[in-house]
């Protein structure tokens, strides 16, 4: 069985630098999907520069930062000022309230109905913050994607046995710190519980997937090469999804998110020869969501 790889470039929208950073990510790299936010101060220029360069496109789901989509006020997943709630806030509205669940179930159909009426088929669906894995989503998600025809959801189950005993194996594990494995080891275990007795046979994930522990907090040149090869040579046979956050830094992204110079990091690995390099001589079939 030979080892296919997605790269795929999250938060395609959520700036104009972002944008520009994962086209060039894309044009000169090793990307081959982007996920677009469908609330942010980018998503209709991302969507333009999507369409004039045939990207291959899903969507973002965001239910964390920024205001929804849908023509009406919520209850229970917005503040008074119209704002999304927050991560830990939606967790516990989540685990609280049926009807917060109806109200992201609502949201989530109107940010893939609006990438539709931009002019973008979705090939992949996934979630802004790993949303999916908190209680009653991921079966929302799954029936988001079947409604819409998207054929792919994301797998957020980075870590099992083969990962684990590789990166011991060949030392990778030294790379990475403690806040890193443990949001890899929470973020797989959520995954793994919201995915029991799925039975939707439309939509697919893939057998693995990788960039949760190893690609992300890359705050220097080295250390965002390193983290990118060691995705690369942990790509196990079977189809893997490696998420990436390329981009470049502007006064919209730093003005709302903590996660600034790690993606001009993460952009120089992935248009460095050498990675591209280590990825032909190890094998690798890197293709886009749609190519399958």
């Amino acid at each position: 069985m030979s080892r296919v790889v997605v790269i795929n470039a999250d938060d395609f929208g959520f700036s104009p630098a972002v944008n520009i950073g994962i086209l060039r990510a894309c044009r000169e790299g090793l990307v081959t999907s982007v996920s677009l936010l469908m609330n942010a101060e980018g998503t209709k220029n991302a969507a333009k520069i999507a369409k004039d360069y045939a990207l291959d496109t899903g969507v973002h789901v965001n239910l964390t930062d920024g205001r929804p989509l849908a023509d009406r006020k919520y209850r229970h997943i917005t503040r008074s000022d119209g704002n999304f709630i927050g991560l830990d806030s939606l967790a516990i509205k989540l685990s609280l309230y049926a009807d917060a669940l109806r109200e992201a179930r609502e949201e989530i159909y109107a940010q893939i109905s609006y990438c539709i009426a931009l002019g973008i088929q979705p090939s992949h669906l996934n979630s802004h913050k790993y949303v999916q894995v908190f209680p009653g989503l991921g079966k929302v998600f799954r029936e988001a994607a079947e409604h819409f025809g998207i054929r792919y959801f994301r797998n957020l189950r980075e870590l099992d046995t083969n990962v684990i005993r590789r990166l011991f194996s060949t030392g990778i594990w030294r790379q990475l710190t403690t806040p890193q494995l443990i949001k890899s080891v929470g973020i797989s275990t959520l995954a793994h519980l919201s995915q029991r007795n799925s039975d939707h046979h439309y939509v697919r994930t893939t057998d693995h997937f990788l960039g949760i522990g190893v690609m992300n907090f890359s705050t220097t040149a080295e250390a965002g090469r390193q983290g990118l090869e060691a995705c690369l040579r942990l790509v196990q046979e079977g189809l893997t999804e490696i998420m990436c956050h390329p981009g470049l830094v502007d006064s919209t992204l730093s003005s709302i998110s903590p996660y600034t110079i790690q993606r001009e990091r993460e952009l120089e690995a992935l248009i460095a020869p050498t990675t591209r390099e280590l990825a032909n001589s190890i094998g690798l079939k890197i293709v886009a969501w749609r190519d399958l």
